[in-house]
């Protein structure tokens, strides 16, 4: 099995962003008694657990950029 894990701070280390996951499953059996949504992480998939550029936009412009932006704001 392969995994891809992508993960994001900055220099200073005081803002971290949650890893994002990819699996070549869309249901994992270690994580069928958990809701996604309740994870430590987002997690996605795709066969060849590549991070893609349909997964990286969407990680960049759902995830990345809002809570960018959002501690920035602070």
């Amino acid at each position: 099995d392969k995994l891809t894990l992508l993960l994001g701070d900055n220099t200073a280390g005081d803002f971290m962003l949650k890893p994002m996951l990819i699996d070549h499953s869309e249901n994992l059996k270690d994580l069928q008694n958990y809701a996604k949504s309740t994870l430590p992480m987002l997690y996605k998939w795709n066969n060849k657990t590549w991070v893609t550029a349909d997964l990286y936009t969407a990680w960049f412009t759902k995830y990345f950029k809002p809570n960018v932006e959002t501690d920035a704001n602070i």
